[in-house]
């Protein structure tokens, strides 16, 4: 990398490949594609079109409170298990945040199935309270470790004044800011949760909303005005969205 060059980039994970569409427009985010199982292959598309038909219906509290009772995400059907950033790629992402020959400013994560492990929200905002929050680890978040690791990026996200931000798809921004708070997600460095607001071609876009949002804020202009090869986009892309056993810290970008 010629170090005169002072390359800024953000980083989005979605799990839907249409929503990283545009991506390639700006040079400078990171559009990481977030693995889940695959819907052509999988019974879970038909799993969740039954727990959204459940969650609109009258029984939905007696299945809401069933799930409570057992406590164990793992009974039900209706959770992605491969899905959601993982391990590996929030490790991968928070050692690409403390090189200094990379400058993140920012991080946008979609809610759910990246952030979360399952498709939508219980309808449950009045028993949130009640709630345990490692019964939220572990329905929403794939359990505690996982949840630990997440507040282990919050860290050092924060230490390294990296912003975070929440772009999703659902309407239901105040069932989300519950969940993430009970998670205690709702803390520095989160700056913000945004719905997925803009049109192109009548279809909701998230770069659209990412450049709409983002782009005229001034400590992320280099962001937006990065210039950096391709190669180096394409590494950098490959190392965060990796599936392979790469050692973490090996990797060099130069």
């Amino acid at each position: 990398m010629d170090k005169d060059n002072n390359y800024e980039f953000g980083v989005f994970y979605d799990n839907s490949s249409w929503n990283l569409e545009g991506s390639e427009n700006l040079q400078g985010l990171l559009s990481i594609l977030v693995f889940e199982t695959d819907e052509e292959k999988s019974s879970f598309v038909g799993n969740r079109e039954k727990y959204l038909n459940i969650i609109k219906s009258q029984e939905k509290y007696p299945y809401i409170m069933d799930i409570l009772d057992n406590c164990d995400y793992l009974k039900d059907d209706m959770v992605d298990h491969l899905s959601g950033i993982n391990e590996k790629q929030i490790d991968h992402l928070i050692d690409l945040i403390k090189k200094p020959e990379i400058k993140i400013k920012f991080v946008i994560l979609d809610f759910d199935r990246t952030i979360t492990k399952i498709e939508g929200i219980l309808d449950a905002k009045d028993l949130l309270d009640k709630i345990p929050p490692e019964v939220v680890a572990k329905y929403y978040f794939g359990g505690v470790e996982r949840l630990e690791k997440l507040h282990e990026l919050f860290e050092v996200m924060h230490n390294h004044h990296v912003d975070l931000f929440i772009l999703t798809n659902n309407e239901a921004l105040d069932y989300i800011y519950k969940i993430l708070k009970v998670a205690d997600l709702i803390r520095d460095p989160l700056k913000y949760i945004y719905y997925n607001s803009e049109l192109v071609n009548d279809f909701p876009n998230k770069i659209q909303t990412i450049y709409t949002k983002l782009s005229t804020i001034h400590k992320y202009r280099n962001v937006f005005n990065n210039n950096c090869s391709d190669k180096l986009k394409e590494n950098l892309v490959n190392y965060l969205e990796t599936e392979d056993n790469s050692k973490v810290g090996d990797s060099k970008f130069i």
